[in-house]
């Protein structure tokens, strides 16, 4: 949607831009989506940070649930005995 293109183009500058601990990625680093904006001529208005942080909480919604699918599957078997 071209609604959309200008928060597109944004995240598509910064979305490998994260803070991260050994436990993954756990938010944006916003001056970098500024920044990006700033680089392309882009004005950072509300309405485009809460589109990015609609695709923020996506991306972090979708490790979320990469994890858990990963620890379902180091428990083994379907009663969480270990398989062998």
């Amino acid at each position: 949607m071209p609604v959309n293109d200008d928060a597109w183009a944004i995240w598509q500058e910064c979305r490998t831009q994260w803070h991260v601990t050994s436990m993954g990625k756990t938010g944006l680093i916003y001056a970098e989506a500024r920044q990006a904006a700033n680089d392309l001529g882009i004005e950072y208005t509300i309405r485009n940070r809460r589109k990015i942080q609609a695709l923020e909480h996506f991306d972090l919604k979708r490790q979320h649930e990469s994890r858990q699918s990963n620890d379902h599957d180091d428990a083994g078997g379907q009663d969480g005995q270990a398989v062998s």
